[in-house]
């Protein structure tokens, strides 16, 4: 299945899982054809994006990390109460339920840990935007943890220390002087949270730390290796994936240096894990070559994730449905995503 911005939605795209609103409820049914007023209402429920098949999808095998049901359900409950953190009117009993949901997370991700992918979520809804992209962050970190063996009690707290790590730029109730610097925020996030909620000191110490690097070019003390809390060094893995993500909805050729200069500010150990079970691009995605060539990505490992293995769509060059791996390539890379084969 292939990911499509709704604003470039075709009709009679056929629809590769159910669409949800902010409810929770189907808007739109898996395998439902896409019709005018099919776009027409998902752009009134601000649904940002859906996923669509076609005849450019090879990956039968894909398995969606989100999809459930059940994590579905959680994630909109989550944002609802990211919400109203944000909005300084969180009490204990909601930040208690986020502890319950965090742990049905978990609950559904470890039996499943081996066969769910690590991915990028784009944010499916045009309201409470942040909060959706800061859920689908800590749900890949507490799916990472896991993978890395982390324990249940050390997965929980990565989980809502990534959920909460900025509530002081977003809540009214933390007061910033006037010029003060943002990198004080996760200062400003620690004592708010640890003066008004009861949460466990190792959730405090990921928050009060998140802005460290491995190499030490971090803040706010400039801490360095191992010294950084496991969580923060996990979760700077996950924040690297989502922003080199975002870049290549823009363009798609400089993801692997922009990559290969941030190596140093991360965990190596952590890193060599991720990149085992990783893609930059997923399978069914649709790219466009340096060469203007089209092709898909297809479900096949690569030596290099940011130079997957695709099959030829339209090309002056090569046999229509040949495949290549693009690392063995010097000259031809990815230029750009595309959504449909024109």
């Amino acid at each position: 299945m292939r990911c499509v911005p709704t604003n470039r939605l075709r009709e009679r795209s056929k629809i590769a899982a159910d669409i949800f609103n902010k409810d929770a409820a189907i808007l739109l049914p898996k395998e439902h054809k896409v019709t005018k007023s099919d776009i027409t209402k998902l752009k009134e429920e601000n649904i940002s994006i859906v996923y669509v098949l076609d005849e450019y999808c090879y990956d039968e095998g894909h398995h969606s990390t989100i999809e459930s049901v059940t994590i579905i359900r959680n994630i909109m409950a989550l944002k609802q109460i990211a919400h109203m953190t944000a909005l300084g009117i969180a009490t204990n009993e909601l930040l208690m339920n986020a502890i319950h949901i965090v742990n049905e997370i978990i609950d559904y991700f470890t039996p499943r840990k081996d066969d769910l992918e690590l991915i990028y979520e784009p944010r499916k809804l045009g309201d409470y935007n942040m909060e959706e992209k800061i859920i689908y962050m800590a749900m890949m970190s507490t799916l990472f943890a896991l993978k890395l063996n982390f324990n249940k009690r050390q997965t929980a707290a990565i989980c809502l220390g990534a959920l909460l790590r900025d509530v002081s730029l977003v809540t009214p109730n933390v007061k910033w002087k006037s010029g003060e610097n943002n990198k004080k925020h996760p200062l400003k996030s620690y004592e708010y949270l640890k003066s008004n909620y009861n949460l466990p000191d190792d959730v405090l110490q990921i928050i009060l730390y998140h802005e460290e690097l491995y190499d030490g070019s971090g803040y706010i003390e400039g801490l360095k290796g191992e010294s950084i809390p496991k969580g923060v060094r996990v979760m700077s893995i996950i924040d690297l994936y989502y922003s080199l993500q975002e870049e290549s909805e823009i363009q798609c050729s400089s993801l692997e240096a922009n990559f290969v200069k941030r190596i140093p500010s991360l965990d190596p150990n952590y890193l060599g894990i991720f990149r085992d079970n990783v893609s930059i691009y997923k399978p069914d995605t649709l790219v466009e070559l340096t060469n203007k060539d089209i092709a898909v990505v297809i479900n096949q490992k690569s030596m290099n994730p940011f130079q997957p293995h695709i099959k030829i769509l339209k090309s002056n060059t090569y046999e229509v449905g040949e495949e290549l791996a693009l690392y063995k390539i010097f000259n031809l890379n990815i230029q750009r995503i595309v959504f449909y084969v024109d």
